[in-house]
C-alpha cells in the first residue's frame, strides 16, 4: 500500500475506528493468508490503522489473536510483507505492550522475533524497535 493511501486510511482509522472495526477485521481475516503478497501487505496495514483509535478492550483482544499470525508473516517470501509485519508488530508493542508480555506464548514469541533480526535492515530496525 502506497504511503499516501496508507496515511489516508490511517486518518480514517483515527477518526472512526470503532465504526469500521469489524469491517477492517473481516478484511484482514480474508486477506492475511492470500496468495497475492499485496493482499497480505494491505491486511497488515489495515490492521495498523485500528491500533490508535479503537476501543482498547476490543483492540487488545484482536491483537492477542493476531500476534502469532503476524510473527509468522516475518517468514513471508515477500520482503514488503516481512517489513509490514515487523511494522505492525512494532506498532502493537507501542500501543499494546501488554499483548506481548501477557501472551501465553511470550517466551516463544520473543524467540521467534529474535531469530528474525538477521533480516533486511528495514525489517530488523522495526523488530529492534519492539524492544524499546
Amino acid at each position: 500500500m502506497r504511503g499516501s493511501a496508507y496515511r489516508t486510511l490511517y486518518s480514517i482509522g483515527m477518526m472512526c475506528a470503532d465504526q469500521i472495526f469489524n469491517r477492517v477485521l473481516e478484511f484482514v481475516a480474508a486477506n492475511i493468508s492470500h496468495q497475492n503478497w499485496k493482499h497480505r501487505q494491505a491486511s497488515l496495514r489495515a490492521f495498523c490503522t485500528l491500533l490508535e483509535g479503537s476501543d482498547t478492550h476490543k483492540m487488545q483482544s484482536a491483537t492477542v489473536k493476531a500476534l502469532v499470525e503476524f510473527i509468522r508473516l516475518l517468514d513471508d517470501n515477500s520482503e514488503d510483507v516481512q517489513f509490514n509485519a515487523a511494522f505492525c508488530l512494532n506498532k502493537i508493542a507501542e500501543f499494546f505492550p501488554e499483548c506481548f508480555v501477557q501472551h501465553q506464548q511470550f517466551s516463544e514469541i520473543l524467540d521467534m522475533i529474535s531469530s528474525k533480526l538477521q533480516r533486511s535492515v528495514r525489517v530488523s530496525i522495526e523488530l529492534c524497535n519492539i524492544f524499546t
